[in-house]
């Protein structure tokens, strides 16, 4: 599949804030924002303003239209009780007109309205009615606000019709989505012959072709709107199938029907080929929820035998639907239709609108409208809209028939290019969270603990904007930064039978945690820890960052790019450290350069003296070799470097070579908060220069870090950015499996890790779990500050200097 709006999110839409670059939306409560209409209520605007209705009250869309004109007089009502609650001195008056599912007759009841002076109007319900009147509501200067209008070809621009539906294009989508999903090769489709059935199969054909490579979507059957009976569309359309079905199979063959209330008589007569009833048959949204299709016993019988499956725009419920639906059910005795909704929130958002404008003038009430739409929430909690003015949001449920009932059968989220699994955990699903809070990490096991909050509380906001009915709870344990801490932890998590952890956060507590976890088939999704030796394919521990021969590569070329031929390496003595050490070691010997033995240091030691001391003697002797400008000490460590730096600033040696860093000391800020580290990092000859993953800078990454500065006061380190995606792609591989068993979730995580576009970019996984490609971005403090002086790129093994080839450390 392809992945969409987050590339990049958002994609997830053009986002600058967290909650719709992650594909949910922010929600209004309505009342406050109808509050800050109140002081448009002292206006010019009196008496009686009347607005026009245009509804399908009989013909194909008969039973649509009169529950969707039932919404929007509920809505004039109340919209009416809320200017009287504001001392407003006007009210609505509801104008309604029947189009009776005629496009000729849409445009003759819409010049009438225009006769009464009437340019503001809700409706018409379908593609072929507006399509038919456009070019008159332009030049006459009226505005339509369509609640079910999709036709693709009239998302246009700054036109007079906004429509509170999103545009077939999306559809097309989730139908090719779904078929792609279900196996399907090829497709035979039989559509109305105007503007929306045409728009639907065109998009859908589009979507199709781009989905599945080696399928098909045959020319199919397009029948005319006046036809009697279908007989004859039908065996034609039985031919083409049987034509496929030699070709592909029957189990690869389907039909996708695009149809309003005729669709009955379709079936009807498809009931009689043994061929149409051995393939499975896909439907547009217009029959969705379809009462004919179920209680008429032929049909009934054809669509359990071809198991009939169709989308529909997915509702998310604002704070107005319940009452409206009670207030449907009570009139009509049905529960409403989904267009029911968008019809009702059409009268607000025009009522609104006039009253931010402070008038009734076509072009005062288009220019506020859009930003009225994106601020209201009433029967749906968005009515946000594109630039066509369609609405932004464009997900679908899908809709099967069980029993002769029709149930949900998952979701198709378009922010995501995701289907979900029909059945979903309910309630909240318990994922456990291993940071270090306390111990030398303490500070960045917080912020990276945050981050992991903050996705999991924009992946619920996106759950909700879904009607998921989950909700994902992180349940947080401390390691102390303390490998046995860890494992006693996760023995803790697994107790309560939460199997599915992210974390631990760095490679020594995931090494202690690792055999636990595989033996009990638990799942680890750490955001940070390296160490080559725990690439391994198959077990239970994914990581979202690049194993450290990828940054061992960074630094082996950084290295030979700055000139030097020795390195004294001084490091962490744990997993993390020997591995870094290890493959750095390796990657500049194969350059043709040396690297010393070194120093290896106790995770707990306290006192560095020793070790100092044994590192000028070695870089002394190497510099009398090589020269100053040819040596470099390389130190890998974490909070220890404050006190190796103290102790390196008594030593003339020290500051004649350069220094270059592991990825966990690159643009930390405690190296300059300390007036005497920073006193030595910022020596002439010193430089201080390290690698880190560049980060995407996307607009996901953005709100992320946007967040961290408001609460934190300062940029975070890279690895918040990782550790925020973790809760994102276990909430995910939940939403897309319905399961929250970890052996499940690690089965579908490299898939879902493969369409993810988050705060890191892609998170495309190898075949040991880890994050695949990476490259990585050079920073150095210059001038006292930490600056980006380069990129090295792990596609050619090149660095790109970014303007700063004569930064500290260079030589």
């Amino acid at each position: 599949m392809n992945t969409t709006f987050i590339t990049g999110i958002l994609a997830i839409a053009g986002l600058i804030a967290a909650a719709p670059v992650l594909g949910a939306w922010a929600q209004e409560d309505s009342m406050a924002m109808e509050d800050t209409m109140m002081e448009g209520a002292m206006m010019s605007v009196t008496g009686t303003v009347q607005i026009g209705g245009l509804f399908p009250l009989d013909g194909n869309l008969g039973s649509y239209g009169t529950p969707m004109e039932a919404g929007a007089q509920k809505a004039v009502d109340d919209f009416n009780a809320y200017l009287n609650e504001i001392g407003a001195d006007w009210q609505l008056e509801w104008v309604l007109e029947n189009t009776e599912t005629n496009a000729v007759v849409a445009l003759d009841k819409i010049q009438s309205l225009n006769a009464k002076g009437i340019n503001l109007v809700v409706g018409p319900a379908q593609s072929s009615a507006v399509k038919q009147m456009k070019s008159y509501v332009d030049s006459n200067g009226l505005i339509l606000v369509s609640p079910s209008s999709t036709d693709p070809s009239l998302a246009i621009p700054d036109d007079n019709i906004f429509r509170l539906v999103p545009n077939d294009k999306n559809q097309g989508t989730a139908l090719a989505a779904l078929m792609a999903e279900e196996g399907i090769k090829a497709v035979v489709p039989i559509w109305r012959g105007e503007t929306y059935g045409d728009g639907l199969k065109g998009a859908t054909e589009t979507a199709f072709s781009e989905t599945v490579s080696d399928g098909a979507m045959h020319s199919g059957v397009r029948y005319a709107l006046d036809v009697p009976e279908f007989s004859l569309e039908v065996d034609l359309l039985n031919k083409y199938v049987e034509n496929n079905i030699e070709k592909y199979g029957a189990e690869n063959v389907a039909v996708l029907i695009i149809a309003f209330e005729e669709g009955q008589s379709i079936m009807q007569s498809a009931h009689r080929y043994e061929s149409l009833q051995n393939v499975r048959w896909f439907g547009s949204e217009a029959l969705a929820e379809s009462s004919l299709l179920i209680e008429d016993p032929i049909t009934s019988e054809f669509i359990r035998m071809v198991d009939f499956t169709t989308v529909q725009f997915l509702l998310s419920p604002g704070g107005k639907a319940q009452e409206l639906k009670e207030y449907v059910v009570d009139r009509l005795g049905d529960e409403p239709p989904s267009f029911t909704y968008p019809s009702y929130d059409a009268v607000w958002i025009l009522g609104l609108s006039i009253l931010d404008a402070d008038s009734t003038a076509t072009n005062d009430v288009k220019a506020v409208l859009p930003d009225v739409a994106a601020r209201y929430s009433g029967a749906m909690r968005s009515t946000q809209l594109n630039a066509a003015g369609d609405l932004d949001l464009a997900n679908y449920q899908i809709w099967k028939v069980v029993d002769n009932v029709w149930i949900k059968s998952g979701v198709y989220v378009a922010e995501r290019n995701i289907l979900t699994a029909a059945e979903q955990p309910v309630g909240e699903v318990e994922v456990g969270s291993l940071y270090p809070l306390t111990g030398r990490q303490d500070a960045t096991g917080y912020h990276t603990r945050d981050a992991s909050q903050l996705g999991a509380d924009h992946f619920n906001a996106f759950l909700d904007s879904i009607n998921a009915g989950w909700k994902l709870t992180l349940v947080s344990e401390d390691t102390a930064t303390n490998p046995n801490v860890a494992l006693e932890k996760a023995t803790t998590l697994h107790a309560r039978d939460i199997d599915i952890i992210i974390g631990p956060r760095i490679s020594s507590t995931t090494t202690q945690v690792k055999t636990y976890a595989d033996i009990n088939d638990m799942m680890l999704i750490s955001c940070c820890s390296t160490a080559p030796r725990l690439a391994i394919p198959n077990d239970s521990v994914f990581r979202l960052v690049p194993d450290d021969f990828n940054q061992a590569a960074a630094v082996g070329k950084l290295l030979e790019s700055k000139g030097i031929e020795f390195v004294i390496p001084i490091w962490l003595g744990d997993t993390y450290g020997d591995g870094l050490r290890d493959a750095t070691k390796a990657n500049f010997e194969s350059r043709g350069y040396a690297f010393a033995e070194g120093i290896r240091f106790d995770p707990e030691a306290k006192e560095f003296g020793s070790e100092v001391s044994i590192l000028n003697d070695l870089v002394q002797d190497a510099t009398e070799t090589y020269g100053n400008d040819k040596v470099a000490v390389f130190l890998i460590a974490f909070g220890q470097s404050i006190l190796i730096l103290q102790n390196a600033g008594d030593y003339d040696a020290l500051d004649d070579v350069s220094w270059f860093i592991a990825e966990t000391l690159t643009k930390k800020s405690d190296v300059l908060n300390d007036p005497k580290t920073r006193d030595f990092v910022t020596r002439p000859n010193v430089g201080y220069t390290g690698v880190q993953v560049a980060e995407s800078g996307n607009d996901i990454h953005r709100a992320v870090e946007s967040h961290f500065i408001d609460t934190i006061g300062e940029i975070p380190i890279t690895l918040v950015y990782h550790a925020y995606d973790a809760a994102w792609l276990v909430g995910l591989s939940i939403l897309q499996s319905g399961s929250t068993d970890a052996p499940t979730i690690k089965s579908v995580f490299p898939e879902v890790a493969s369409e993810y576009v988050g705060a890191i970019g892609s998170t495309t996984l190898n075949e040991a779990g880890d994050l695949d490609k990476a490259d990585y971005a050079i920073w150095s403090i210059v001038d006292g500050e930490w600056t980006a002086i380069g990129r090295y790129a792990q596609l050619d093994d090149s660095i790109v200097n970014t303007g700063a080839d004569a930064a500290p450390g260079s030589n």
